[in-house]
């Protein structure tokens, strides 16, 4: 029987690399990927500090939500411009073209027609105005 039957599996390790540095570690099933995240330095970052981020980080996965994607969303803030979005999405769009003439359209397209009006804009402030904007010159 485990020490602690109460207590849910978080998933968290201590981690000791080579070097002699120790950090706190989870292991975490998110969204159906199995995932590790690092909560810290120790002894920056306490047990308990880690075990308190560790479960927040499960109920989110339990909530199907990502804590990665969010913590890093967090950090960038609304910093996120069209252009770094753009870049983001294009990694994962551009492999599902099928040759290297359709990248460079898509590409190009996009770039022709929506940077010049909101590569700068922050995703959140975007408005269906701003949209607009890119798709009536189309029409």
């Amino acid at each position: 029987m485990p020490r602690h039957s109460n207590a849910p599996a978080l998933g968290l390790f201590p981690l000791v690399r080579q070097n002699g540095s120790k950090s706190w570690d989870q292991h975490l099933t998110i969204q159906s990927r199995r995932r590790e995240i690092g909560l810290g330095v120790w002894p920056i970052v306490t047990l308990t500090a880690s075990r308190e981020a560790a479960l927040a980080n499960a109920r989110a996965a339990d909530e199907g939500r990502d804590p990665i994607a969010e913590r890093r969303d967090a950090r960038l803030g609304s910093s996120i411009t069209f252009s770094n979005a753009l870049a983001r999405y294009a990694e994962a769009k551009l492999s599902e073209l099928s040759s290297e003439k359709y990248r460079l359209q898509w590409v190009s397209s996009v770039e022709k027609h929506a940077c010049p009006k909101i590569r700068k804009k922050a995703v959140d402030q975007i408005e269906t105005r701003n949209v607009l904007k890119v798709l009536q010159p189309l029409w």
